[in-house]
């Protein structure tokens, strides 16, 4: 691995740390985030995971469009819709409406930077070594995710964090580690280029995978109500 790739790698490193605390703070906190200020019922929550999950199909138009741009400047572009929708959201006391807005733009770019991650992640693993590096990287993702979840409950038990205040501060820091996301990904620009750049994508279906693909559906519809609800009974009770 030349010099260059391994400084990416240090950044890419740092990069989903501050990803993973920003998800942390910010988006597993939704569902109390909906309870606490907007009082919602099992059904609007239900219905909540429209715009919240819908941007995981969207993704496909986005990187269709801005593949040119190549994986690194896609994945700032997804950090800025993160960042944007967690500032209204922390800062702004938005309405219900216009919080659905904003839930779509910060879930537009937290889906967006999911296989984008991933690609960077077995792009600067080392030649021969891709599983290792990309179970290396997971590793500081999830690391970072449960650090920060006990900063969560610490924040929470004791005070520090609440959603009764105008101004949300897990939000606001969730927020203020999108932008150090931001920084660390144009540094890795420097040294990587337009990484992953491709004129133009297309979607690949072929018949003979149709029942894996309908598996899939049904698991993904699933794993999505249990990951919904079963959250949002402990929050009730």
């Amino acid at each position: 691995m030349n010099q260059s790739k391994k400084r990416a790698a240090r950044l890419f490193v740092l990069v989903l740390i501050c990803v993973g605390v920003a998800e942390s703070l910010g988006a597993k906190n939704f569902s109390n985030y909906y309870n606490e200020v907007f009082h919602i019922t099992a059904v609007q929550r239900g219905f909540l995971e429209i715009p919240r999950e819908s941007p995981g199909i969207l993704c496909m138009v986005l990187v269709a469009a801005l593949g040119s741009l190549g994986n690194i400047w896609m994945s700032v572009i997804s950090q800025l819709l993160s960042l944007v929708g967690l500032v209204v959201m922390g800062c702004m006391s938005p309405t219900y409406g216009v919080m659905l807005v904003f839930l779509f733009i910060q879930s537009l770019g937290s889906h967006f930077f999911m296989p984008l991650s991933d690609t960077l992640s077995m792009e600067l693993s080392e030649k021969g070594k891709v599983g290792t590096g990309l179970g290396r990287f997971k590793g500081v993702t999830t690391m970072s995710a449960m650090v920060s979840a006990c900063v969560v409950f610490v924040g929470f038990r004791f005070g520090l964090f609440t959603f009764d205040a105008p101004v949300i501060l897990p939000f606001v820091i969730a927020a203020v580690f999108s932008v150090l996301a931001i920084l660390l990904l144009m540094l890795m620009a420097r040294d990587m280029g337009k990484s992953g750049a491709v004129a133009s994508h297309g979607l690949l279906i072929r018949r003979r995978y149709m029942p894996y693909y309908m598996v899939t559906l049904a698991y993904g519809c699933q794993k999505r109500i249990r990951i919904v609800f079963a959250p949002w009974v402990i929050i009730q009770l």
